[in-house]
């Protein structure tokens, strides 16, 4: 049974996509390890490039005479401080720089967040602010340029292009005034082409960070249609599995109906005989016999029967054997007459078999035999009126009989739905009425040609 259970469960599983492998993305950059080693980059690489720089000047004499106010030398040692000191301010602020406003993987694999939303999802303003305090730092800070150029490249991927703007502009004013401020210009040309120069230089990382953005906004596309795939296929598999559950409720209800509407009524015969020959001591041997014979007769009869159900169920196309209908009512009465059942038909005559529809005719049959049925249980012995009638292309059945104070059987009810299900099928209708010392059942079916 496992086997066949697995076997089974291997289809549904294989329906669903397999989740898509996660690209590497910016959002990566919300990882502390990416966060750490940019700013150990720009740490290291910030004082290396000033000190080269450095080397340079001092080589070259006095070249910052513009600002030499507190003596030879001391512009210089007074600027390699300040550059330091705004250099590490500048370090100090990339990992605030580099933080972004969307979610970790996690929220992506498990559903929690659908990828189409992270990419309006607000962004902290903190990041913001830090990028253009790096960006005025840079003007008197060449350690200050490899976190401005990390910063400028986050900022400008994140959709945000007032925010790209401001901190190009930012930095862009920074560096000329920079310029400026250490006197390395030596006429508006010049300075003019350094302004130049900057603006182009800068605006590579901002190129960078929109490419960033636009990339990041396909993977996010990508991410939201295999999230909705993903999805889709889950609800699939679970509309097919309550299709599946609901069609084998069906099918136990198909079976349990066929079972009460071809065994209950043998069942109750084989009671009734049995019961004769419990609390009847005055039988002959050969009426003992002769009941005996009835009760091995009905049995093999249900076992046919439960065989044919069974073929029924299994949808054979091979079984031809029609179901019982009205012409077989013969056989029925005589059933239960032979078990004891005293039954008076009334206007028999009216119901002609070859002019009622087989739908229909199969279902009177059926519910005369389970009202015959419900009469030998529940009244062994006592007289059943079968009352038939005919009018406005329906057939009517009444059957009624007397209960008896002694006969107790519990009352399963399954067959009065069954049969009313049946009645309704095909637009008729079944009532009952109880009373203390009366059992009535009454059905109306049309029976258009």
């Amino acid at each position: 049974m496992s086997a066949t259970t697995s076997q089974t469960a291997a289809p549904w599983a294989a329906s669903a996509p397999e989740p898509p492998r996660q690209p590497w993305s910016p959002r990566r950059l919300q990882r502390p390890w990416f966060t750490a080693i940019l700013t150990l980059l720009a740490f290291l690489l910030g004082p290396v490039v000033w000190g080269l720089i450095l080397v340079v000047v001092l080589t070259q004499g006095d070249p910052l005479d513009p600002l030499d106010v507190y003596g030879p030398g001391r512009p210089v040692v007074l600027l390699s401080v300040l550059d330091v000191v705004l250099g590490l301010i500048a370090v100090a602020l990339v990992p605030v720089a580099l933080r972004h406003g969307f979610t970790d993987a996690q929220a992506l694999e498990d559903g929690s967040v659908d990828p189409a939303e992270l990419v309006d999802r607000p962004e902290p303003r903190s990041a913001l602010i830090a990028a253009l305090i790096i960006g005025v730092c840079v003007s008197l800070s060449v350690s200050a340029w490899l976190a401005s150029l990390f910063t400028m490249i986050s900022i400008s991927s994140r959709g945000r292009r007032s925010w790209a703007g401001l901190v190009y502009v930012v930095t862009v004013a920074a560096t000329i005034v920079g310029y400026f401020i250490q006197g390395s210009a030596e006429g508006w040309f010049e300075g003019l082409l350094v302004c130049g120069v900057s603006a182009v230089m800068l605006l590579v990382p901002v190129l960078i960070g929109m490419y960033r953005w636009s990339r990041r906004r396909r993977i996010r596309a990508l991410q939201a249609e295999a999230l909705t795939a993903r999805r889709e296929a889950a609800a699939l598999v679970r509309e097919e599995h309550a299709r599946a559950e609901q069609s084998r409720a069906q099918e136990r209800t198909r079976i349990a109906r066929e079972m009460h509407d071809t065994l209950s009524h043998r069942l109750a015969l084989i009671s009734t005989y049995a019961g004769a020959l419990d609390y009847r001591e005055d039988l002959d041997r050969d009426t003992v016999r002769s009941t005996a014979r009835l009760v091995q007769q009905t049995a093999a009869t249900a076992s046919a029967e439960l065989r044919t159900v069974l073929d029924i169920l299994r949808d054979d196309p091979g079984d031809t054997r029609p179901e019982p209908d009205l012409r077989q009512l013969p056989e029925l009465l005589a059933e239960f007459r032979a078990a004891g059942a005293r039954i008076e038909m009334v206007g028999r005559e009216v119901v002609d078999a070859e002019s009622v529809p087989d739908t229909a005719a199969r279902t009177l049959y059926r519910i005369l035999q389970e009202a015959l049925t419900n009469a030998v249980k529940h009244a062994p012995g006592a007289p059943v009126t079968v009352r038939w009638s005919r009018r406005a292309g329906a057939v009517s059945l009444t059957v009624s009989n007397p209960l008896v104070a002694d006969a107790h059987p519990e009352p399963s009810g399954f067959g009065l739905v069954g049969l009313d299900e049946r009645a309704r099928g095909l637009g008729g209708t079944i009532s009952t009425e109880r009373t203390e010392t009366m059992f009535r059942l009454e059905a109306c079916i049309p029976c258009r040609s």
